[in-house]
This record gives C-alpha cells, sequence and structure tokens, in this order.
C-alpha cells in the first residue's frame, strides 16, 4: 500500500511512478509469490484524514506492507512499524529498493520487470544518444585532437571526483550547514563537516578547486620559461608561484584538519624526535 497525497507533492509523484514498476512487475511473476498479494493507494483528502491518524501516518509518502491474518488481536497494530517505510527526499526510492523492500517482507523472489513499451523506449532513446554522439563525434574530430582540449576534460573530470559532486545529488546534501540566531536570521554555522563519514556540498568544491589551482600553479611552475624570456621576470614568477603553492598547500592541509584533527604534519620532525647522526639510531641498520 502506498499513502500518498494527489496533488503538490513531488516526492510523492515520483515515488508512485516507481510504486508503478513494482505492481507491474508482480503481476508479471504471480508464480514467485506464494500468496496472493493486491496493491493500493490511498491519496490523503478530508474523508481519508482519519486512516492516516489511525496508522499514525503523519507525513507522506509512506510505504507498508500487512499480511494476511483470519483474526487480529485487539489493540494490534495493523501496519507493524518494521512494515512501514517513510519515503524520504534525501534517500533512494527507486523501483529496485521499493521491490527489495516488498520482497523482504512478503517473502518473495520478484525480479524487476518492465514493460514492452517502457524496454522499447529506452533502447531507442539510448541508441539515439550513441547515434547523436558518433555524428558529433565526427564533425568536431579536429578539436578532439588537440591536446589542450583533453586537458581541460581531465581537470573537470578530476573536479568531479574529488568534489564530490555524485555523493551530494544522490545523498541531497545542502552545501553547508545553515542555522538561525536568536533574531531569525540565517547563517552558516559549519562549512566542514567534522569526521570523515560524511561532507557538505561546498567543502567539496572548496577543496576541489584548492588542489586544482595548486595543481595548475605547479604546471605553470615547470612552463615558466615559456611565458617569459626576460630573466628577472622568470625569477619573479617562480617567486610567486613558490609563494602560491606554500600558502595553498597550506590551506588544503587546514581544510582536512578539519575533517582529521589528529593530522599534524610539518616540514620539521618533532621536538621529541632523537637528533644527531644517522648512526646513532641503530633501528634504521639493516
Amino acid at each position: 500500500m502506498l499513502y500518498t497525497v494527489q496533488q503538490n507533492c513531488e516526492l510523492c509523484e515520483n515515488a508512485f511512478s516507481e510504486y508503478q514498476t513494482v505492481v507491474y512487475s508482480f503481476s508479471k511473476n504471480k508464480n514467485k509469490v506464494q500468496r496472493p498479494v493486491f496493491f493500493g493507494v490511498l491519496y490523503y483528502s478530508k474523508e481519508t484524514h482519519p486512516y492516516f491518524i489511525y496508522h499514525g501516518f503523519k507525513t507522506v509518502p509512506h510505504l507498508t506492507v500487512s499480511v494476511q491474518k483470519l483474526q487480529r488481536n485487539e489493540g494490534e497494530e495493523f501496519y507493524k512499524e518494521e512494515d512501514k517505510w517513510f519515503v524520504r527526499q534525501d534517500e533512494i526510492f527507486d523501483a529496485n529498493k521499493q521491490l527489495e523492500f516488498f520482497n523482504q517482507r512478503l517473502g518473495s523472489h520478484v525480479d524487476i520487470t518492465l514493460p514492452f513499451t517502457t524496454v522499447l523506449i529506452k533502447n531507442f532513446t539510448f541508441m539515439a544518444v550513441f547515434a547523436l554522439a558518433l555524428v558529433i563525434l565526427r564533425y568536431i574530430r579536429v578539436i578532439m585532437l588537440h591536446p589542450v582540449v583533453w586537458f581541460v576534460v581531465s581537470m573537470i573530470v578530476y573536479a568531479i571526483c574529488t568534489s564530490g559532486v555524485v555523493y551530494s545529488i544522490i545523498h541531497n546534501v545542502p552545501w553547508f550547514k545553515l542555522e538561525r540566531d536568536q533574531f531569525g536570521n540565517v547563517f552558516v554555522a559549519e562549512y566542514f563537516m567534522r569526521g570523515q563519514r560524511g561532507q557538505w556540498a561546498g567543502e567539496g568544491y572548496i577543496f576541489s578547486l584548492l588542489c586544482i589551482t595548486a595543481g595548475l600553479v605547479l604546471i605553470f611552475l615547470s612552463r615558466v620559461d615559456r611565458f617569459f624570456t626576460k630573466s628577472q621576470s622568470t625569477r619573479i614568477a617562480v617567486i610567486g608561484a613558490l609563494v602560491a603553492v606554500y600558502f595553498l598547500s597550506q590551506l588544503i592541509l587546514t581544510c582536512y584538519k578539519f575533517k582529521s584533527p589528529w593530522y599534524g604534519p610539518g616540514f620539521a620532525p618533532p621536538g621529541h624526535y632523537q637528533r644527531g647522526p644517522l648512526m646513532l639510531d641503530q633501528g634504521n641498520n639493516i
């Protein structure tokens, strides 16, 4: 059963479209189900409001399962808590996840099954996109042979991989942690999420930008002679690049310490380390 609303709920509509695929899969795989399964949808309205209150559904959408019983004890819940799934915006609720939820509750082994029209449309869309990509590649082949193009592409790929774009999209992560002060004004309470098991979207973009900028400065440093012909200009550019690399590395280290406060390397060894010639430390001898 899907408890939802009829209007002004984008999450409910998205969950319902995936729910329809689950219903179709069960209808086409009846031999894999041990007992008859009935699916339904209950829209919220003034008439159905008592049902929502009675079953404890204070918000929507909910996916629920109730196993048939000939007689229920007095006070027994129609839907047990472990058989309820409140679908949230920041989690995956596609047809595969919904089907997994129903299979676990019903003890069935139904596989995802798509209508023929859906399969046909998906295959046609894939072939059309593939053909369009070949046509575009044919016309931009000359451009794609330039090394600069691939350098830009590699920078974009690096930015996507290191900034956590996919993670932010999947988990619908906000840019930063926002809170309100005593006057109701919104302010950024946290730029970097403490710990290594999560992140805000903005901190990933900041860290990725710092790494890319530092890398570009190092590339500039290795090719500085191509940009300047005079020795004095070259020296100034090299000194400026080295200073920029130093400050960028310090910023990167500072950002990382927000995630891992215990991490604290430096250019000089700690004061308690043993000092002296190499032979003083016999542990280095093999």
